[in-house]
């Protein structure tokens, strides 16, 4: 395979040819000539709304309250869903699939 300065002759080609297709497109961008639509806001809970959803969510028998046997129930519930190898500890990478895991649920915005 023909080659110019370790890469191959084809790969040049494809990518002279990507450059010179999103040139002009980047070159607009740049100016301001394309309106790009900016992504939707996400919502924030106001204060009423996350302590609803807290309450709903940890208030096992639904009197009102949160106890702290149902506030360290849920939180020993979230790290033993987190520690799916059952090792009694977290590291950072299962944290981190924690997180991509919970963004990947939430529901896109429309």
């Amino acid at each position: 395979m023909a080659t110019h300065c370790g890469v191959s002759i084809r790969r040049q080609i494809v990518l002279a040819s990507l450059f010179a297709v999103l040139s002009p497109a980047m070159a607009q961008v740049e100016q301001g000539g394309i309106d790009l639509p900016m992504p939707p806001p996400r919502k924030v809970p106001t204060p009423e709304e996350f302590s609803t959803s807290q309450l709903a969510a940890m208030d096992v028998n639904r009197d009102g309250k949160i106890t702290w046997e149902e506030f360290s129930a849920r939180h020993r519930q979230a790290f033993l869903d987190m520690d799916t190898k059952k090792k009694g500890f977290l590291t950072k990478s299962d944290i981190d699939a924690a997180f991509r895991k919970a963004i990947a649920s939430m529901p896109k915005a429309q």
